[in-house]
């Protein structure tokens, strides 16, 4: 018998929303552990499960709205059209579920919607979609993007010079962190005037304005001389980045492969898929497919997915890689490592960068980034201040991730809040939560607040070794890594036995399965310790 649960008592019971106070005395209280940190999304009104798979979905980044692309028929009020994939949103204060993809009759989308993409307080929701029936006027027959506003109205986005239908197909919205700039691809040639390069273009519709612009140009306005897709828009729209397969965009681009781009509303634009050296790549994604930027808040960290060994020196993996880039410093760094600082030994894609540029996620096929990680392709997410990375689709126990069903491949982007500590994940794995059963994939919430670390005891040997006895305030948090100086990390814990050698420093932290990792606590390895010494 199928177990129902309520939408609103789960999220508001469950301690998922934000809180503050998590820090605790040191020892040995655990009154910072956390019930659950994996939830379920996504139940219908009268709590029963959904009757049809969840595609994609993003967070808000202030967590205040989650949407995401289902078929399923038994979700949301006017949810009329059967199991055509439509846009919906759950407000995570108040469990309210929307159907976004809704006629302008109210009546259900006559076709398919997909890749929604949010503002940062979920006030606005940018998607495509194949339905005719969303705005009056649409006769195109062809893909177009639209916009809708938390109080209702929907407007189309991809529109002609005139406010008419737009002449080619549109995909890949994303939208600004204050809901004014959508961006997104089009090969139509009537969005702005001279489009006359033959190719897909990336655009940008200021929906204060009503106006749109082209992008995809280099810094004197030439227009790209190959297509370009895959944008992503920093917080107020000032810098988007996007990929592309033009060769004059920027001087000096003769690697012949689709390179990564900055534009900037003043008119600027960069390359940015270069080594800290200012090396080109020599290799890219392959086609069909194609990288996946995303950019912070202020446009200064560009992340993205390449191919290239060229771009760090110790790539050595022949595998896909996550790589930022600085704008401001000009420089070039791997993402896509462990907190060993260890190379994934598979393939690493699809990232995006909290705001601060602090946070970014990925999907990887690696088994060395994390310990325990599931089964094939997983979620992660690097802290770039503390050099960790952890497994974002974690179960609710803590225990291993069973395989998706059948061993279907499952690629999805992770998508995480402003202050990384919650991020939405995609599964139809039968053991995320206790009450998982066999169904369609799911949507689930995951807490990735970090625990707290201390010592348990601490006592120096004369034999001349320190040792230690650490625990975390969160009994899941059963991993700790250790550092001596600015050497090389290693795992450790809970019992660390270090030579005790004057003048050194031991910082060690703690983490788990879909968890961040702690901040760092660090000791003396000397005789006579009285305190910490962060």
């Amino acid at each position: 018998m199928m177990r129902r649960r309520t939408l609103v008592p789960l999220i508001l019971t469950a301690g998922l929303l934000p809180a503050a106070g998590l820090t605790v005395a040191a020892v040995p209280a655990l009154a910072a552990s956390i019930t659950h940190r994996t939830t379920l999304l996504g139940v219908t009104l009268s709590g029963d499960l959904p009757d049809g798979p969840v595609f994609e979905a993003v967070l808000s980044g202030g967590l205040t709205t989650a949407a995401f692309t289902t078929t399923a028929t038994n979700m949301g009020a006017n949810q009329l059209n059967g199991p055509i994939a439509d846009v919906m949103t759950i407000d995570l204060l108040s469990g309210r579920q929307r159907v976004v993809s809704e006629a302008f009759d109210g009546t259900g989308a006559n076709g398919p919607s997909r890749s929604p993409a949010i503002s940062a307080f979920g006030t606005r929701v940018a998607f495509a979609s194949d339905a005719t029936n969303l705005v009056e006027g649409d006769t195109n027959g062809l893909t177009d993007i639209f916009v809708r506003q938390r109080e209702g109205t929907l407007a189309r986005v991809s529109v002609a010079l005139d406010g008419g239908n737009a002449n080619g197909p549109s995909s890949q919205p994303d939208i600004s962190a204050d809901g004014r700039i959508v961006v997104f691809t089009s090969a139509a040639t009537n969005l702005v005037p001279g489009d006359t390069n033959g190719v897909a273009d990336v655009f940008a519709r200021d929906l204060t304005l009503g106006t749109t612009r082209r992008v995809s140009v280099s810094s004197d306005g030439t227009q790209a001389n190959g297509p370009s897709s895959a944008p992503a828009s920093d917080g107020d729209g000032g810098a988007i980045a996007f990929e592309s397969a033009a060769s004059n965009l920027a001087s000096g681009d003769t690697n012949g492969v689709d390179d990564v781009f900055v534009h900037q509303s003043s008119g600027g634009t960069d390359r940015v898929s270069v080594s800290s050296a200012g090396r080109q790549q020599d290799k890219a994604i392959a086609r069909p497919y194609a990288a996946a930027p995303d950019i912070s808040g202020d446009g200064r960290y560009v992340v993205f997915d390449t191919d290239a060994t060229t771009l760090y020196n110790g790539d050595t993996n022949q595998r896909t890689d996550v790589y930022l880039r600085d704008r401001r410093r000009r420089t070039t760094t791997l993402v896509s490592a462990s907190s060993l600082n260890v190379q994934g030994n598979n393939d690493s894609i699809t990232p995006r960068i909290t705001p601060n540029g602090r946070f970014v996620t990925f999907q990887s096929f690696a088994s060395n980034l994390v310990r325990d990680d599931g089964p094939r392709e997983d979620l992660f997410v690097r802290d770039r201040r503390a050099g960790t990375t952890a497994l974002v689709n974690a179960t609710d126990s803590g225990e291993r991730r069973e395989g998706e069903p059948g061993g279907s491949q499952l690629l999805q982007r992770a998508s995480i809040s402003d202050d990384g500590r919650y991020s939405l994940f995609l599964s139809a794995a039968t053991n995320i939560t206790k009450t998982t059963t066999v169904a369609p994939r799911r949507l689930y919430l995951r807490q990735l607040t970090a625990p707290v670390v201390s010592v348990r005891s601490l006592a120096s040997h004369a034999g001349g070794v320190v040792r230690l006895r650490l625990q975390a305030d969160d009994p899941t948090a059963t991993r700790f890594l250790c550092r001596v100086d600015r050497a090389v990390p290693f795992y450790c814990g809970p019992v660390v036995k270090v030579p005790r050698t004057a003048g050194r420093i031991l910082s060690f932290r703690a983490g788990g399965p879909g968890m961040l990792w702690s901040a760092a606590r660090t000791i003396p390895l000397t005789d006579g310790w009285a305190g910490w010494t962060d």
